[in-house]
């Protein structure tokens, strides 16, 4: 995402996406106030540490993950969450590297 991001954050955001894991597969669920504190997160450091524009790539790489995951939940092949997890997880990165997440995820599911 942005180089200077300490990597406390990064750490933040393993731990969000393990105890995401964590709830899908005890619960089937992913929680909403989870995604949206990833989401948030991710928009709170590119506001911080960002740069000129860095605000509209994290929009850009959301939508990739939202939309990436998307049809499969129009198809009925997975839940909600994990679309909505996906977007959120996009504004960390890039849109390419989002991408990436989304083909990593697709291959292995």
């Amino acid at each position: 995402m942005i180089e200077s991001v300490p990597i406390l954050a990064y750490t933040l955001l393993a731990g969000g996406l393990l105890y995401a894991a964590w709830t899908d597969i005890d619960r089937h669920r992913i929680a909403n106030w989870l995604v949206l504190a990833l989401l948030a997160g991710a928009v709170g450091l590119r506001v911080v540490f960002g740069q000129s524009g860095a605000l509209l790539e994290g929009l850009a790489a959301t939508a990739v993950g939202l939309c990436g995951l998307l049809p499969f939940y129009l198809l009925r092949g997975m839940g909600a969450g994990d679309v909505k997890l996906m977007a959120a997880v996009g504004a960390w990165f890039t849109p390419q590297v989002a991408a990436v997440a989304v083909a990593s995820t697709l291959l292995a599911g």
